[in-house]
């Protein structure tokens, strides 16, 4: 992944959240969603759109592991009353921090 501006990877992460969001609630393909965000009135860039691209794709890819990791450390909450929105943000920040080798530690 490139190295991309704060505001750049902000812009990233909310394609990528809307995307996710989309996938788990209507099984949309990610690629297709990430593409409609390029007809909104402030389309992103084609380094922006990339790396929310790959950022989604991250975290299907490892979002059984994540899951884990978050059930593991949810002490006294269970996993089933996390809202969705919150349990995506979760997986998109632990993706990002564990996959992603431009986040600062």
């Amino acid at each position: 992944m490139s190295e991309l501006k704060p505001r750049q990877k902000r812009q990233a992460r909310i394609i990528t959240l809307q995307a996710i969001y989309a996938r788990e609630l209507q099984g949309s393909n990610l690629d297709d969603t990430c593409n409609f965000m390029m007809d909104s009135n402030n389309p992103p860039s084609e380094e922006v759109l990339k790396y929310g691209k790959q950022l989604s794709n991250l975290i299907f890819m490892h979002a059984v592991e994540i899951d884990k990791l978050i059930i593991s450390r949810s002490k006294n909450w269970d996993f089933d009353r996390i809202t969705l929105i919150d349990k995506l943000i979760l997986r998109m920040a632990l993706t990002e921090m564990m996959y992603v080798d431009e986040v600062p530690p």
